[in-house]
């Protein structure tokens, strides 16, 4: 099986890779992964993603240090392909080496994960998103156009609904919703490009749109995340602070403080959380089993309510 993946170092993609890993490790001479992110050189890019499978990767894959170097060590640099791209450039500044690897390759999947996640609303983030979600987007349909690519897989938002109620459909589209930020309109306009470029296509392509992504739930370690923001951002301002009056890593999560504090919440609203492994098992699931969908909202039943996750987060950090 051969797959191409932009964002393989970010959150979800890290862990869309793990799972590629994980349920192909049996035939693990057969898979080939053309990883595309951001880095000066192959090598760079190679390093990080080495480091990334040795560490994280393999606790996903629940392997000892000592298996991973015998087992998985020795064929990663052979399974993946790292390929440096930038999705604010033209071509995606791939040189002419590299996209001729690309062109020469009969693509199984192609996972276009890779994007700007900013919930900001200043003029410079809207900027950002419309640079590197929108048209790095296009930039992305771009090449898949001159590549063989069985089937095309993008990663969207829940949140390109924008400001919506009641019942919503996977492939629902409103362009004259009211939205929060640029973020969900940038990934709004970018699932439209994908929609008018596979239009009239026989190609294959798939749209998710999970909701917040949080961390681990299925595989261990059990809450693995590498991303601080969203509602992480809150426990990360509070340890920051509580570290200043600790001044004590080793009693950083033990010693109960008490800290003068002002939380505005809703207590009868929450925030959907999906576990970020279960959002990769559905994406990749759906796809090596064909599934006959092609719109897929990954969101839970039930949003965890904002006193919950709240308490929770607060008993965890003491």
């Amino acid at each position: 099986m051969i797959v191409a993946m932009t964002g393989a170092t970010g959150f979800l993609g890290s862990n869309l890779l793990f799972e590629i890993f994980k349920q192909n490790f049996t035939q693990l001479d057969r898979l080939k992964i053309f990883a595309l992110g951001r880095a000066k050189t192959a090598e760079q890019l190679g390093e990080s993603l080495e480091k990334l499978m040795a560490n994280d990767g393999r606790k996903y894959l629940g392997l000892s240090q000592e298996e991973y170097e015998q087992k998985l060590q020795p064929i990663v640099k052979q399974c993946i392909i790292p390929i440096p791209a930038d999705l604010t450039q033209d071509n995606l500044a791939l040189s002419l080496h590299e996209l001729s690897n690309l062109k020469q390759a009969k693509i199984d999947f192609f996972f276009h994960v890779a994007a700007l996640t900013d919930l900001r609303c200043d003029r410079s983030v809207e900027f950002s998103c419309s640079e590197i979600n929108v048209k790095g987007t296009q930039r992305v349909l771009d090449l898949v156009s001159i590549l063989k690519v069985r089937e095309f897989i993008y990663i969207g938002t829940a949140f390109s609904c924008g400001m919506e109620v009641g019942e919503i459909q996977p492939d629902s589209i409103n362009q004259n919703n009211l939205f929060r930020n640029p973020y969900e309109s940038s990934k709004l306009k970018s699932e439209l490009l994908v929609r008018d470029f596979f239009r009239n296509k026989a190609m294959k392509f798939r749209v998710f749109r999970p909701s917040v992504l949080a961390g681990r739930l299925i595989e261990r370690p059990i809450g693995t995340t590498k991303k601080f923001d969203v509602f992480y951002s809150i426990p990360a301002f509070l340890v920051k602070n509580k570290y200043e009056i600790v001044n004590s890593l080793n009693k950083l999560y033990s010693e109960i403080i008490e800290m003068p504090l002002r939380v505005h919440l809703n207590y009868n609203s929450g925030l959907n959380i999906v576990p970020v492994d279960y959002a990769v098992k559905i994406i990749y699931g759906a796809c090596i089993h064909s599934d006959p969908s092609t719109f897929y909202h990954i969101a839970n039943l039930q949003p965890i309510p904002h006193r919950e996750y709240g308490k929770w987060m607060l008993e965890a950090i003491a």
